[in-house]
C-alpha cells in the first residue's frame, strides 16, 4: 500500500509540472501576439483568447511537452523500480529497514515518506521472538560423558596380584628332589617345603631353609635354620611330656600337612623317638617321655649336644636362631638388648626333653637367644616365649 501511494504521488507530482511547463508556454505566446497592445484590452484578450489560443499553440506546446513528460517520468520510473525491488522483502524483517534510507531521499518534500518507517519498526520486535531458539544450545549434555570414564573399575586389576602365590607350581618329582638334597653336606643349607615367613600372606609361602645335621643310610636329618611359628609347649599347664604335648600333636597334623607337598611327605621318614632322662631329673621326680614315632619332632638335649657344641653353657653360633617375620609377629620373643648387639634379632626356641626342676614335668627344656642350653628350662605353658624350630629325617636315595 505504501509503495503504491508512492507512485501516486510520484505521478501527480509529473503532471502538475506538465501543467505548469504549459501554462508557461501558453503565457509566452499571449505576450508575442499582444506585443503591440501594451493597453488594458490585453485584460480583455485574455479572457476570450484562452479558447482560441489553445488551437493555435497546441501545435508548438505539443512539441516541447513532449519533451518535458520525456524526461521527468524517465528518472522517476528508475526509482520506483528499486523501491519494488526492496519491498519485496518485506516478508524478512531484517531487509525493510535498510530499505528506510532510500526513500526518504526521493519525496523530501512530501511528508508521506514518514509513513512508511513507521510499519517498519512494528516489524523489528518479530525478530527478536525468533531469536528464542538459542535457549536449545543449553541443554549441553556435558556431564553425561563425564561419568562414562568414572565408572572405569580401576580396582579390579588390583586383584590379579594375589595369584602370586603359587606354592604348588613348585612341586617336582621325588627322584630330582633327592637327587638335590643329596648333594648338600652336613653343615650345608638345602631348601624343602613352604611355610609362611615374610608375614606377607598375599604373596603365598616362602620356602623353608633347613641345616643338614646328620647324613646316613640313604638319608638325612634336618632342622630348621629358623624359629618359624610361636607354640607353647603345652596349652594347659599340668603334668606333661613330649608324648602328650600339644606341641608334637601341632608339628604331625596341621604343619605337616600345609608346610610339605604329597612329594615331599613321601620322602619324611618316620622316626623313632627315644627322650632319655638325666640322673638329675630322676633326682627330682622327673620323668621322661614314652617313645614315639614321629614324621616331626623337636631335637632332645642329648642331640643338641651331639650335632652342637658338647657343653650346654657355651655360646654356641650354631644353635643360636633368629624368630621368622611371621613367628615374631605372632609373639615369639626376640632378643633386643643393646648390651649385646651380636645376640639383637635371635630368639628362643623348644627342646623335647623335660626340664631339671623341683616344680617336676611342669617345666620344658629351651636353648637361649645366646646359644646356650637352659636344662632346668621355662613352664612348658609359657606363651610369647619360646617357639617351634623343628626336626625331621628324608629320604635321598
Amino acid at each position: 500500500m505504501n509503495n503504491k501511494k508512492l507512485i501516486l504521488g510520484v505521478t501527480a507530482a509529473a503532471i502538475l509540472v506538465l501543467a505548469v511547463l504549459a501554462v508557461v508556454l501558453l503565457g509566452k505566446d499571449d505576450t508575442e501576439t499582444n506585443h503591440n497592445n501594451v493597453t488594458t484590452p490585453t485584460a480583455s484578450v485574455m479572457i476570450d483568447p484562452t479558447s482560441v489560443p489553445t488551437e493555435e499553440p497546441t501545435k508548438e506546446p505539443t512539441k516541447e511537452p513532449t519533451k518535458a513528460p520525456t524526461e521527468v517520468p524517465t528518472a522517476i520510473p528508475t526509482e520506483t523500480p528499486e523501491v519494488t525491488e526492496e519491498a519485496t522483502p518485506t516478508a524478512e524483517p531484517t531487509v525493510e529497514p535498510t530499505a528506510e534510507p532510500e526513500p526518504t531521499e526521493a519525496p523530501t518534500a512530501t511528508p508521506e515518506p514518514t509513513e512508511i518507517p513507521t510499519p517498519t519498526v512494528t516489524a523489528t520486535p518479530q525478530p527478536t521472538a525468533t531469536a528464542t531458539p538459542t535457549l536449545k544450545p543449553t541443554a549441553t549434555p556435558t556431564p553425561e560423558p563425564t561419568k562414562a570414564p568414572t565408572a572405569t573399575p580401576t580396582p579390579k586389576p588390583t586383584s590379579t596380584p594375589k595369584p602370586t602365590a603359587t606354592p604348588k607350581p613348585t612341586e617336582v618329582p621325588a627322584e630330582k628332589l633327592t637327587e638335590t638334597l643329596g648333594k648338600a653336606n652336613v653343615g650345608e643349607y638345602v631348601t624343602f617345603g613352604r611355610y609362611e615367613q615374610d608375614n606377607d600372606k598375599a604373596n603365598g609361602a616362602e620356602e623353608i631353609e633347613w641345616l643338614v645335621l646328620d647324613k646316613q643310610d640313604g638319608k638325612m636329618l634336618l632342622l630348621s635354620k629358623h624359629i618359624i611359628e610361636n607354640k607353647v609347649f603345652h596349652e594347659t599347664r599340668e603334668f606333661t611330656t613330649w608324648d602328650m604335648c600339644d606341641l608334637r600333636t601341632w608339628l604331625n597334623g596341621e604343619f605337616y600337612k600345609t608346610a610339605f607337598n604329597s612329594t615331599e611327605q613321601s620322602l619324611i621318614k618316620t622316626t623313632h623317638l627315644t627322650t632319655p632322662m638325666s640322673e638329675e631329673n630322676i633326682m627330682y621326680g622327673i620323668y621322661g617321655a614314652e617313645d614315639t614315632d614321629d614324621k616331626v619332632f623337636l631335637l632332645s638335649v642329648e642331640e643338641a649336644l651331639t650335632y652342637f657344641d658338647p657343653n650346654y653353657k657355651t655360646n654356641d653360633p650354631l644353635r643360636m636362631s633368629q624368630p621368622t617375620a611371621y613367628a615374631a609377629a605372632q609373639g615369639v620373643r626376640v632378643y633386643n638388648r643393646e648390651q649385646k648387639p651380636d645376640l639383637k634379632g635371635n630368639g628362643w626356641w623348644w627342646l623335647r626333653t623335660p626340664g631339671d626342676s623341683a616344680v617336676g614335668n611342669l617345666f620344658t627344656a629351651f636353648v637361649s637367644p645366646s646359644g646356650v642350653i637352659d636344662l632346668g628350662g621355662t613352664d612348658a605353658n609359657y606363651e610369647d616365649y619360646a617357639g617351634a624350630r623343628p626336626a625331621l629325617w628324608v629320604s635321598i636315595e
